[in-house]
């Protein structure tokens, strides 16, 4: 009985540390171009579907920086993005999924998440939002996951909850 309960517990134990998700390495792919440097503020942390995450940025007055995001792939980019300048509380950017999903050009892409191979430099290109404080302000970052659609062909009623990784990778020009 009581190796019973010892591997009982021990078989928790591996289950709990495998489900965990390891965000660290997601941004190893990501190369930082010339004349620019990673800032520590970059993050990167497990998200869950359906839910809403923020991230609060502060800028400094007159400096450059560059917004990167990356997403694992089992969120197939629905994921939407809103930038909000705290200090006036206007949206500076948005990408809604749903609004590009019906576009013919971008089916199911999301502007800010879709890398693209360039062939004339041998590299990839990720999309990205240049920005330049004129004054020192904080931005919110508003990242929603979306909820997986229910397949047409499924007979549960249950939405699949899905959870992976989520990346801000925030640059800072070198001056």
């Amino acid at each position: 009985m009581k190796k019973l309960i010892s591997l009982s517990i021990l078989m928790a134990l591996f289950v709990n540390l495998f489900s965990q998700i390891d965000c660290s390495k997601q941004t190893e792919p990501f190369s930082v171009p010339k004349g620019w440097i990673k800032s520590e503020l970059s993050k990167s942390a497990t998200v869950t579907s359906g839910q809403s995450y923020e991230v609060i940025l502060p800028l400094n007055n007159n400096k450059e920086y560059r917004l990167y995001f990356m997403a694992s792939s089992v969120f197939n980019n629905r994921i939407d993005i809103e930038i909000i300048d705290m200090s006036t509380n206007q949206t500076i950017y948005d990408v809604d999924f749903e609004e590009k999903k019906y576009d013919y050009r971008n089916i199911h892409t999301n502007d800010l998440l879709e890398s693209q191979w360039n062939e004339e430099k041998g590299e990839m290109e990720y999309p990205h939002i240049s920005l330049e404080a004129e004054n020192s302000t904080n931005i919110k970052i508003i990242i929603t996951v979306l909820e997986v659609e229910k397949d047409e062909y499924s007979n549960s009623d249950k939405i699949e909850i899905l959870r992976g990784c989520f990346s801000v990778i925030i640059l800072e020009r070198d001056i």
